[in-house]
C-alpha cells in the first residue's frame, strides 16, 4: 500500500475517533443559541476542587469576527472552580459553518487559570450544574439518587430525580422539579418558584398526566408549599404535551430509553 494512501488511512481514524468519542448534549436553549456540552470530556482529579469539560455554543444566527468571517458556534475547554463557583476559559475555538477553526484563543497559563464568576444565567447554573454532578452522563450522575438536570430554556430548567424513574405499570412514572426561571405566580397573586411533581407517562401514546404536583416558593435554602395537587391515579386527564416545550422532549427522552430507570 502507498504511503500517502496509508497518511489518509490514519487520518480518517484519528477524525473519526474524535467525532465519536465527544457525547454532546443540550443543557440549555434559547433564542440566542443553545449551550452544549460533552459529558465524555469531564474530568476531576479525587480531592480537587477543580473540574474541566468541554463545552459549545452554537448561535441561533452567524456573528462575525473582527476581519468580516462569520462563525456560527465556540467550542472550548471550560474550567470550574467548584469551592468559588467560578469558572475559566482554558481554549475557545471559533468555527464556522463548514466544522473549520477561524479563530483559536488558549489561555497562556492553562496550569494557573484565572477564574471569575460567570455573568450570563445558564453560565451560572451551568457551573453549579457540573460542580454538583447533576449533568446527564458526567461522572455516571444518573447511576446515583440526586437531582439531575435534563435540559431548560428560557423560562424554566428541568430536573429529574435519578431515582425517581419507575415503572407503574401501564406507565412510566417520573419525579421532576421544573424551576421558573423569573418566578412564577399563582391565580391568587402569590409568587413561586418552582414545581415539583410526579408524572404519570403514557408512552405508547406519548401522553402524560401529572399525578401530584407541589408548588414552593423558595426562602434561601428552604421551600414552602404554597400550594398541592393529587391527582386519581384511575382517572388521570392524560395529554399530549405541548411540542417543543420541556414536557414533550422529557417524554420523547424517557420513552426512548435516555433517561434509564432506578436500579
Amino acid at each position: 500500500m502507498k504511503p500517502k494512501v496509508i497518511s489518509h488511512i490514519f487520518l480518517w481514524a484519528a477524525f473519526t475517533s474524535t467525532v465519536f468519542a465527544a457525547d454532546w448534549r443540550d443543557y440549555s436553549v434559547g433564542k440566542i443559541g443553545t449551550l452544549q456540552y460533552d459529558s465524555d470530556s469531564y474530568r476531576k482529579d479525587p480531592g480537587s476542587r477543580q473540574a474541566t469539560i468541554e463545552t459549545r455554543s452554537i448561535l441561533s444566527q452567524p456573528a462575525h469576527l473582527e476581519d468580516g468571517r462569520a462563525y456560527t458556534r465556540i467550542e472550548g475547554r471550560t474550567t470550574m472552580d467548584c469551592d468559588r463557583r467560578e469558572l475559566s476559559t482554558v481554549e475557545q475555538r471559533y468555527m464556522d459553518g463548514n466544522q473549520q477553526v477561524l479563530r483559536k484563543i488558549a489561555s497562556p497559563t492553562p496550569q494557573a487559570p484565572v477564574f471569575a464568576k460567570p455573568e450570563a444565567g445558564n453560565w451560572v447554573r451551568f457551573v453549579v450544574s457540573v460542580c454538583q454532578l447533576e449533568l446527564r452522563g458526567v461522572g455516571d450522575a444518573s447511576a446515583h439518587q440526586g437531582w439531575v438536570h435534563y435540559l431548560e430554556n428560557e423560562t424554566g430548567a428541568l430536573y429529574f430525580d435519578s431515582a425517581g424513574i419507575k415503572a407503574l405499570a401501564p406507565y412510566e412514572k417520573a419525579h421532576v422539579r421544573l424551576y421558573y426561571l423569573g418566578g412564577a405566580q399563582m391565580p391568587n397573586g402569590e409568587k413561586v418558584d418552582l414545581s415539583e411533581a410526579e408524572w404519570l407517562i403514557d408512552c405508547r401514546n406519548k401522553r402524560a398526566a401529572i399525578a401530584e404536583e407541589k408548588k414552593i416558593r423558595l426562602d434561601g435554602d428552604r421551600g414552602k408549599v404554597v400550594a398541592a395537587m393529587k391527582g386519581d391515579v384511575n382517572n388521570m386527564p392524560f395529554a399530549l404535551p405541548t411540542p417543543g416545550t420541556l414536557p414533550a422532549l422529557f417524554t420523547d427522552s424517557l420513552c426512548s430509553g435516555e433517561l434509564s430507570r432506578s436500579r
